[in-house]
């Protein structure tokens, strides 16, 4: 399977083990079988949005916590960060024109 799969399932398997529950306490709870869901962590199959979704229910969490470990996840926060700033400054700038004091 593909790194984003393992990724994801390896996180899924974490929150699993830090809220104390087992495979078995997920497929109750989700309506899936414990042997799908065993693929899904060890990353052997892909696991779609509404299966996702569902895990993120018995979680209590988003489904964007499950794709926190993906390594692309650092570099979109880095862009977004410099687009903030950049927007900020341009914004500065227009509002000084605005009022007939540009920098």
């Amino acid at each position: 399977m593909n790194d984003i799969s393992a990724i994801v399932g390896k996180r899924i398997k974490e929150i699993r083990q830090y809220n104390g529950m087992n495979i078995s306490d997920i497929a109750e709870k989700t309506g899936l079988s414990h042997q799908q869901l065993s693929r899904y962590e060890r990353g052997v199959n892909k696991i779609c949005a509404d299966t996702l979704y569902k895990i993120s229910l018995v979680f209590e969490c988003s489904v964007n916590d499950l794709f926190s470990d993906l390594p692309f996840r650092e570099r979109i926060l880095e862009n977004n960060h410099f687009y903030n700033d950049t927007s900020a400054m341009i914004d500065d700038y227009f509002h000084g024109v605005k009022s007939g004091n540009p920098l």
